[in-house]
């Protein structure tokens, strides 16, 4: 490392470790990136969400190549369309991706967003609890968790822009 590196590391008179780290890091940007670190998410389901991303996770649709999986929709999910409406679920982490790069940044996408990251997090953990303890959560208790988490996370993180559709799903989530 020379000295106009570690220039590039300092920000007004101090010296940034973060700085210095990305200069000997060089990265990938990706564009689902911004989807998975955004702040509605919560840092524990970011990142769970950032390692089926980068097919870190054995998800469902890479066990599918060791194993027959029945591709029945999951009950997680159907509890969670009850008070979330009509979702798509992707059915792939390529789908997952997708969705991601193509996400809008209003408020009800990142709120899909939120839930999305929590029900892949939740359904990791439980998975995890019925393989190591033989102990697992029903889809509806899931379905109740997620929407807490969710529901506390936004309500925590706002004011969001001042607009009526916002303040409509924001009067929506408080009655979840």
């Amino acid at each position: 490392m020379n000295e106009m590196n570690l220039n590039q590391a300092v920000r007004g008179n101090k010296f940034s470790g973060k700085g210095c780290y990305n200069l000997f890091v060089e990265g990938i940007k990706v564009d689902f990136a911004r989807a998975i670190w955004d702040k509605l998410v919560v840092p524990n389901h970011r990142f769970i969400f950032w390692q089926i991303a980068n097919s870190q996770l054995l998800t469902q649709d890479y066990l599918q190549r060791i194993m027959a999986i029945p591709s029945h929709l999951c009950p997680v999910t159907v509890a969670i369309n009850t008070w979330l409406g009509d979702f798509h679920w992707p059915r792939s982490t390529a789908e997952l991706l997708y969705n991601c790069c193509n996400m809008d940044t209003g408020l009800v996408f990142r709120i899909w967003n939120a839930v999305l990251a929590a029900t892949l997090y939740f359904l990791w953990k439980n998975r995890n609890t019925c393989i190591y303890e033989l102990c697992c959560a029903t889809p509806s208790s899931l379905s109740l968790e997620i929407r807490k988490i969710v529901q506390l996370r936004i309500l925590s993180k706002g004011p969001f822009k001042d607009c009526k559709r916002n303040k409509y799903v924001i009067n929506v989530i408080k009655n979840w």
